[in-house]
Parts: C-alpha cells; structure tokens; sequence
C-alpha cells in the first residue's frame, strides 16, 4: 500500500511523474511511477548501469527505442530494459500517453527525479531533452553515481569522470 502520492514535473520533457511506490515503502526494491508524456515530449536515450526498468502501457501509444530496435507499443504492453541498456521514449502523437513505470532496484533514484525536475522547472536544463549543464551533472554524478540516468551517447565511464569536477 503506497503511504502517499505526490506528483512532480518537468515542462522541457513534457513529462509529469506521480510516485506510487517509493523505495522506503518497498524496502529498496522499487520505485513505481505513473508518467503522463505530453504530446512530443521526450525522454532521450540513457543507462541505468544497475537498475532494470519497466513500462506498462496504459493509454496511447508511446515509441520505444533499446537493443537498436525502434517500435510503437500500445495499452496493455510491457516493456522491460535491462540494466545497462540504452532506451529512450517519446511521444509521437497528438495526445497524452500514461505508463507505469518500474525500476529496479530503487536506489535512490526519487531523490534523482526530483533534482532532474526541479532544474527544469528552474531553467536549468537544455532544450527538450531535459539534460543539466555540466556542472549540476557533475554534482549529480557525484551524488546519485549508482542511479544517475546517463546519457547513451556518452560512455558511462567518462560521465562518471565528471564528478571530480562537483
């Protein structure tokens, strides 16, 4: 049972988050969310380098890209990436998608989301990708090594370089 809600969101990635399951609550072993993407809103490719991540389609019809593969999932889907993947989805359609999402295990990736979306809210990322500059990223890294969402086109190693710099 799922202690309290709260939503949070991000206006470059056209994304809102409601926590439904938080790692306290679960014991460390997941983080679930409902994420509305609003139309053309994006998440760009990323890593999570130890955690799993899940997707059940609610409503719309979100395309996902992982492995090199691109394709559209529809309600009632369900995608799994594998720790140490590279994913990204977006919203290619004209209407609000909604997904339950999962990671696993939990880290502290809520504490993640929260930084990530209050410097959108602040102006602080770029574009619509919703990426900090280097030296919120740096700081970041330094923080939330192990649940940080790295972005693909980067080596992960590289990233994790960054932090000397926080």
């Amino acid at each position: 049972m799922t202690v309290s809600s709260r939503r949070i969101e991000s206006p470059p990635t056209g994304q809102v988050i409601e926590f439904l399951t938080t790692a306290q609550e679960s014991g460390g072993d997941l983080l679930r969310l409902r994420v509305t993407v609003a139309p053309d809103g994006r998440v760009p490719s990323h890593v999570h380098p130890e955690q799993e991540e899940r997707f059940e389609v609610v409503s719309g019809n979100p395309t996902f890209k992982a492995d090199g593969r691109s394709w559209e999932a529809g309600p009632g889907e369900l995608v799994t990436v594998p720790a140490g993947t590279a994913h990204l989805f977006r919203n290619e359609t004209g209407e609000d998608i909604e997904m339950v999402a999962e990671l696993r295990p939990a880290l502290r990736s809520e504490e993640v989301f929260d930084e990530l979306y209050r410097l959108a809210r602040e102006g602080r990322t770029k574009g619509k990708i919703g990426a900090p500059g280097p030296r919120d990223t740096a700081r970041l890294i330094a923080e939330y090594e192990r649940e940080f969402f790295y972005l693909a086109a980067v080596p992960v190693r590289l990233q994790k370089a960054l932090r000397v710099f926080a």
